[in-house]
This record gives structure tokens, sequence and C-alpha cells, in this order.
């Protein structure tokens, strides 16, 4: 799954093979990255019921604000909902992330990448954040396609 991760991020940060829904560049040219959010944070912003997280800072790497994630949580709510054309049920983009990891740029902001493979593209939201833990920037990123 590790490899999986690894490759979804070199076509996201080299600014994918596909066309862009967003942006043609990439936002975190230059960045580094600080870890990626543990398995129990992203049941959480994947919004699955059975999720929840009693001490949020020691679920990260690196630790982020409670701002920040709630943050996450709110912007995450805002994405379209997917219309399950099978019955099961239809469930909002969050519902499918795949890997959230973050970047920080050095000066102090912080990246949330939160990436979703969903109808055959691989999509990453990007959200940026400033010092005090403020979004400052959200971008709606797509990493290439895949075969379903």
């Amino acid at each position: 799954m590790r490899w999986v991760w690894l490759l979804l991020m070199a076509v996201v940060l080299a600014g994918g093979c596909g066309r862009t829904s967003t942006t043609t560049t990439n936002p975190l040219a230059g960045w580094k990255c600080a870890g990626d959010l543990h398995e129990s944070a992203l049941n959480e912003m994947r919004g699955w019921t059975n999720a929840t997280i009693t001490d949020r800072q020691t679920l990260y790497a690196p630790p982020l604000s409670r701002a920040v994630m709630d943050d996450c949580l709110a912007f995450l709510k805002t994405l379209p909902v997917r219309k399950d054309p099978y019955g099961y049920g239809d469930h909002g983009q969050r519902w499918f992330i795949m890997t959230g990891t973050v970047f920080e740029d050095g000066t102090g902001q912080r990246a949330v990448v939160l990436s979703i493979p969903l109808d055959g593209e691989f999509l990453s939201y990007i959200l940026i954040y400033d010092q005090d833990g403020k979004r400052v920037k959200a971008v709606k990123h797509s990493g290439g396609h895949y075969s379903s």
C-alpha cells in the first residue's frame, strides 16, 4: 500500500499525467513532506461512523492543531456527493479518501494533501495553512487517471 501512495504522490507532485481540474502547476513545489496522517484521522475525515478521536494531537505526524483538523473536516463536508448507481448508498467524496499527507515549506506554513481516487481520476485536495493555522488556499488538483 505504501508504494501506491508513493506512486500517487510522485504523479501529483510532478504535475500529473493528465488534465488538471483547477491548476496546472504544482502548488507545493519546494515543500517537504512532514509525514502521513494516521489512519484514525483519515477515518474521521472520511466521516465513518465508528471513527472517534479523543486526543487528536497524538494521531498525526507531525501533530496538526485542532483548528487545522476542524477546518479540514469542514472543508471535506462541502465536497460533492457521489450518487451511487448500484444502490449501496450515496457518499460524499470525503468517504473515498485514500491518503492524507502533511507538507511544510520551512516558513511555518503547512499543507494537508488529501488524495481521493474517484471515477477514474486521482483527485488531490491541497489545503494550505499559514503559521497561525488559518487556511489561505484550497486547490483541487488532478493527479492523472486510472482504469477501474
